[in-house]
């Protein structure tokens, strides 16, 4: 049996993912050091020190890649990524596979990130290689997230399981505000949430 050897891609994707309402200077920040680290990488592995592993690199800032089937791309200041095309397979000794787990070392993590993920293209079957639901009822939120974190810290113990994510996203607090009749009376107005919000 003869195992199937899969071409190299030359397309790579990192998605950093912070908790809903992160400034976007921490994200920003972020994916400079992600970019960094794959600059790093390029430098040791460039075949000469004028040449370069990388054809394109683009950083987002606020807006997600491409969502799945039908869904719009993610956005908000919480989400970066970084965009690289490399040159052709026949110009470089490392393959997409060995450069996003070189990539994904050199980072190493990021205090306060809900998820960092590295991608490249992939010629095999579709979908995320380990994927599976957890559900529970609207009063056991608090048991299923203790059960969601001990699930992914089992499957970080197996070697060869990276980028694991889960996909709760807890939203922005949500604070309703009403004006008391004696403040309506003394000229406070239903605006002053706009204040607040701001």
């Amino acid at each position: 049996l003869t195992p199937w050897a899969f071409p190299s891609g030359h397309v790579l994707r990192a998605t950093v993912v912070f908790p809903d309402g992160t400034p976007a200077a921490v994200t920003d920040a972020a994916s400079q050091r992600v970019v960094a680290a794959l600059q790093g990488v390029d430098r040791r592995l460039a075949p000469a020190p004028d040449q370069s592993l990388l054809r394109v690199l683009h950083r987002t800032v606020g807006r997600g890649g491409e969502g799945g089937f039908g869904e719009a791309p993610a956005t908000g200041s919480q989400i970066a990524n970084v965009d690289v095309e490399l040159v052709d397979a026949a110009d470089r000794s490392v393959g997409s596979y060995e450069l996003t787990n070189l990539w994904r070392q050199e980072v190493g993590s990021i205090p306060g990130v809900d998820s960092l993920t590295f991608e490249t293209e992939m010629f095999g079957p579709a979908g995320t290689p380990i994927e599976f639901k957890l559900l529970a009822s609207a009063a056991q939120v608090a048991e299923l997230e203790a059960a969601v974190e001990k699930c992914k810290q089992q499957l970080a113990k197996y070697p060869g399981v990276f980028d694991i994510e889960d996909d709760s996203r807890p939203g922005k607090w949500e604070y309703r505000i009403r004006v008391k009749q004696q403040a309506q009376s003394l000229g406070v107005s239903g605006g002053v949430g706009l204040s607040v919000g701001d």
